[in-house]
């Protein structure tokens, strides 16, 4: 009992060494844990905000966290969380345009008439109304006017039987030439300036939900 009970002693001494040193190697590594976060760990807490602190306070932080931290958003996302926690402080008399600055046609303009705006005026794209601005109808853009306008000045004009008969008894060379010629026919004088907007069929719908 005696040989035992000796034999026993040092094993439970080591044993306890041994716990005791993996206690304190584990409470080492926690402890450096806990003075450099990893990456993932202070990511989380970005994207996991406690209970204690607001999303919005999260963000902040992050924006203002060090170079290191920083990286983890590119410029533009930056810019994006930037832009939401200031939008707080956007109020709706800031982005509303008066009624007397608002440039926008009716929809009984001409074709002529909404080059020359669209000249003089140096935007895009316009509201479209019928009789008031109350009535919006959707909006006109200028890459659509020039579509039209591009598609009326091109020739659709057939070649005539007569020329066609003439052409076939001259050399092939004169009446592929002819032929292309025809088809790459250009001609603004064919463009109906007085037609209106409506009636060109270039306005953009605009979503309508009722009240």
């Amino acid at each position: 009992m005696t040989d035992f009970a000796t034999r026993t002693a040092p094993e439970a001494k080591e044993g306890n060494e041994g716990a005791s040193s993996e206690e304190g190697s584990s409470l080492s590594r926690a402890e450096s844990s806990a003075r450099h976060p990893s990456f993932w760990a202070r990511l989380g807490r970005i994207l996991k905000p406690s209970s204690s602190t607001s999303l919005r306070e999260d963000l902040t932080v992050a924006l203002k966290a060090d170079a290191s931290l920083g990286e983890a958003f590119t410029p533009e996302e930056r810019a994006m969380l930037h832009n939401i926690l200031r939008f707080r402080e956007v109020r709706v008399e800031d982005i509303m345009v008066p009624r007397v600055d608002i440039e926008a046609v009716d929809q009984s303009v001409t074709i002529g008439e909404l080059m020359t705006i669209f000249d003089v005026s140096g935007r895009s794209r316009m509201p479209v109304y019928a009789e008031t601005l109350d009535d919006p109808r959707g909006m006109v853009h200028i890459r659509d006017l020039l579509s039209y306008v591009t598609k009326q000045a091109r020739s659709r004009r057939r070649i005539p039987k007569a020329a066609a008969a003439a052409n076939g008894a001259e050399k092939p060379e004169k009446a592929e030439k002819a032929t292309a010629k025809a088809k790459i026919d250009f001609d603004l004088a064919r463009i109906d300036l007085s037609k209106t907007v409506a009636e060109a069929g270039i306005i953009r719908s605009i979503l309508f939900v009722p009240p």
